[in-house]
């Protein structure tokens, strides 16, 4: 049944479209003229008007009419007619009949001030018409009548009727209110409009001077928004109402036609006062960007404005104003509920507007009877509105101005409770710096110790600080190389905030005693101009490590004696290991010679001879070395020092040498130098190191690989260098290598080596005022160089026999 109720509803309506589709659309013709009488003094145009809209604007007089007569124009039926923003032109037609026996003169009055531009062909009885221009394309002074409307004075013949064609064109809201008047019903209304608009402007000069003032005082944003928006909506408003256009700017077609562009203004400091009203950025931090990117959008209108006309420029500003809107109603609930009190004011003004705009709006509707609340409910509105953000900023500003006071209260609280805090800290500081173990001094720019503690005067043998600041008087005698010191205040001066080293430091009865010193600029000395300006140039701390410098030297000695113990161990067993071998195989075959003297060749006598005479040398240069070791332990080396060159030895070792190389297939690279590397020298000597380094580089060297060899000159010295290829020394045992008894960890093979031979290397090149070093290769392998002076300081000493 309820399915068949909503067929045969959804049947009945269908028919309802069908009849009012073939109704007959009503024209012009249906549209009643106005019909004047002796009573009536005031006459609205809007129900009886018809129009027609000239999308192009190039409609002329005659096509109008012909339009007319062709039934297309359009009855408007409104009280008060309006088409939203567009840049069509709209043509109106009215037909006025005057049945009286005496004529009327009325005044027309169009209730837009900001039409640009109006013209009215004015027929009657059909004999011809004129016309009569208005709008703001005409200075105020060229208007008919002198009015803050457009106002025209029209005068009625009796028995007649006439006929009024009107042109409207305007770039922006279209609206045509239109209103015949008798005289003195005008001047009272004018009267009345003199005395609302006067309220109106005057608390609005009267707020605006007002919070000028304090603005001056206080340099808050929040008036400083405010001042600059009340201003703008005084100019706005004077446009708006057509006062500025009668009064202020009456000759200046320009700011007539372009003074909706402050309505932008006061969009922008209307949010820009909002968003500080409300601080949005604390209660709404989301919204807030949504704010700020509808200013910059009404800023981009602007722009756009001046190359695509103004009628972007409003579409965009009424966007922007809607969502503003929207969005801050919405901002000053959430702000309430975040329990601002500044919010709480805006959402009531905002009422006031939104109610006043609603009046108004309702009224042009014809909703609400005409009268003063409806007719200016948005000059009520707006009131009502910068009435109450004006007392919400004074309700600010006694808010902040108690929150200051308490905040002072409780500052001064805080500040005495500081006070005893700090007295407190300063005692434990005290308590702390005169009980330090460690010793505390500060200094002043000129090196003064102006500050220290009795653990520093104790440290430095002095009985009291005041001794001790009475006596050294300048830091710097406290060290016992005065670089020491100098080095750190440069560091200090080179904006380096922090020194930290271990010096020795001298007592006052003299004795020396090893200390860490760290040495500091104060956090607030910030440069070395603002330095000089404080007594306190940098402050440090001593700290004693004598004892622990003796432990750790005790622990060094302990650990190279140790290590020099099992060397020493590892070596005479490696030696002993090493003289049984040759000496075994001497005696092996001495005895098999002598066995078998009756019955062997020569051949094979020479061949044992031969294997006697290898172990020989090799027991002899074991001999050596240990003659060697034992001369170096007593001084017992003697040199004799001639002019020698050192590619020269270097050659000869290279040859000496050329049967072991070969046996491994391993080439010697070296291009003797293109100068003179004549200096003073033991050969012998020198032969000897270039002997073990060349020795000791084949031994380390790969079969079939290369070793390089470099002399070069550096200033007064000549350097010698020996590349292998082989594994390399371990980075921490690159000194310790030259040690007796020491060899390489990474010495794996079994090579007869005593690990005497770069220790007595060492000696020699130290005994001729030179250094020996070792090093990894970037590339892989060791490289060990020695550097020797050109001459020789000591005198010349003959070796001993």
């Amino acid at each position: 049944m309820r399915k068949g109720l909503i067929k045969k509803s959804g049947l009945g309506l269908m028919l309802l479209l069908l009849v009012l589709l073939s109704a007959p659309t009503s024209d012009a013709s249906s549209v009643q003229p106005v019909v004047l009488n002796s009573d009536q003094v005031q006459y609205r145009l809007g129900p009886n008007l018809s129009y027609y809209e000239d999308k192009k604007g190039d409609f002329s007089f005659q096509k109008i009419k012909q339009a007319l007569q062709a039934g297309q124009f359009i009855p408007l039926e409104k009280r008060n007619p309006s088409f939203g923003y567009t840049n069509s032109v709209y043509w109106a037609h009215v037909v006025i009949r005057n049945p009286l026996q005496t004529k009327k003169e009325l005044l027309l009055e169009l209730a837009h001030p900001f039409m640009k531009s109006i013209t009215i062909y004015h027929m009657a009885d059909e004999k011809g018409f004129s016309k009569k221009t208005g709008g703001l394309q005409l200075r105020r002074t060229e208007q008919e009548v002198s009015s803050r409307n457009h106002m025209f004075s029209f005068t009625f013949a009796p028995m007649s009727e006439t006929r009024l064609f009107m042109r409207f064109e305007n770039g922006g809201p279209m609206s045509f209110p239109l209103t015949l008047w008798e005289s003195n019903a005008f001047i009272n209304k004018v009267d009345l409009e003199r005395l609302i608009l006067g309220i109106f402007y005057g608390v609005f000069f009267a707020l605006l001077i007002y919070n000028f003032t304090i603005f001056i005082s206080l340099k808050d944003k929040s008036y400083f928004y405010y001042v600059i928006f009340l201003g703008a909506m005084i100019l706005y408003q004077l446009s708006a109402d057509g006062i500025g256009y009668q009064y202020f700017w009456k000759a200046n077609q320009w700011f007539s036609v372009n003074s909706i562009l402050l309505w932008n203004v006061i969009i922008l400091t209307y949010l820009g006062f909002s968003r500080s009203f409300l601080e949005t950025k604390i209660h709404a931090p989301k919204l807030d960007k949504i704010l700020i990117t509808i200013g910059y959008f009404v800023l981009f209108g602007i722009i756009l404005s001046q190359f695509l006309g103004m009628m972007l420029n409003l579409k965009i500003a009424l966007y922007c104003q809607i969502t503003a809107t929207l969005l801050l109603f919405w901002i000053s609930i959430i702000s309430i509920r975040n329990q601002s009190r500044s919010a709480k004011f805006y959402f009531v003004a905002m009422i006031f507007l939104l109610t006043g705009s609603l009046i108004t709006l309702l009224k042009n509707a014809g909703v609400l009877p005409q009268n003063v609340i409806t007719i200016w409910g948005v000059h009520w509105g707006s009131t009502a509105e910068v009435l109450l953000l004006s007392v919400g900023l004074a309700d600010r500003i006694n808010t902040i101005k108690n929150e200051r006071l308490l905040a002072q209260k409780s500052a001064i609280a805080n500040k005495q409770l500081y006070i005893e805090t700090l007295k407190k800290a300063e005692r434990r500081v005290n308590q702390i710096f005169n009980n330090a173990v460690e010793g505390i001094f500060q200094i002043s720019r000129d090196n003064q110790l102006i500050f220290a503690n009795p653990a520093l005067a104790d440290l430095f043998g002095y009985e009291s600080v005041e001794d001790m600041l009475a006596s050294a008087v300048n830091i710097q005698e406290l060290f016992e190389q005065n670089s020491d010191f100098q080095m750190s205040v440069k560091r200090l001066i080179d904006n380096q905030r922090y020194v930290n080293y271990e010096v020795p430091f001298i007592k006052k009865n003299g004795d020396l005693f090893y200390a860490t010193v760290s040495i500091q600029v104060p956090t607030e000395n910030q440069s070395l101009d603002d330095r000089a300006e404080h007594k306190v140039f940098a402050e440090g701390m001593v700290l004693d490590i004598t004892d622990r410098r003796l432990l750790e030297k005790t622990e060094r000695d302990l650990e190279v004696a140790v290590k020099a113990n099992q060397a020493k161990t590892d070596f005479l067993a490696h030696v002993t290991h090493e003289l049984r071998n040759p000496l075994q195989s001497i005696l092996g075959y001495a005895g098999l010679g002598v066995s078998r003297f009756k019955n062997i060749t020569s051949e094979k006598i020479l061949s044992y001879f031969a294997e006697i005479t290898t172990s020989g040398n090799r027991l002899l240069r074991l001999i050596n070395d240990l003659l060697d070791l034992s001369k170096l332990e007593a001084n017992g080396i003697k040199y004799n020092f001639t002019k020698e060159r050192l590619s020269v030895a270097t050659s000869f070792v290279i040859k000496e040498m050329d049967s072991i190389r070969a046996a491994r297939s391993i080439s010697i690279r070296f291009n003797p130098p293109d100068f003179n590397d004549l200096l003073d020298m033991d050969a012998e000597k020198i032969i000897q190191v270039i002997r073990n380094l060349v020795a000791n580089a084949i031994r380390f060297t790969n079969q079939n690989d290369t070793i390089d060899i470099s002399i070069e000159k550096k200033n007064a010295e000549y350097q010698f260098s020996i590349r292998d290829r082989g594994v390399g020394i371990p980075e921490d045992e690159t000194e310790l290598i030259f040690d007796r008894f020491v060899q390489s960890s990474r010495n794996k093979k079994n090579d007869g080596g005593t690990g005497l031979g770069l220790s007595i290397s060492k000696k020699i090149i130290e005994d001729h005022s030179g250094t020996i070093w070792a090093e990894n290769h970037q590339s892989g392998g060791a490289v060990f160089s020695f550097s020797l002076p050109e001459s020789q300081k000591q005198p010349v000493i003959l070796e001993d026999p």
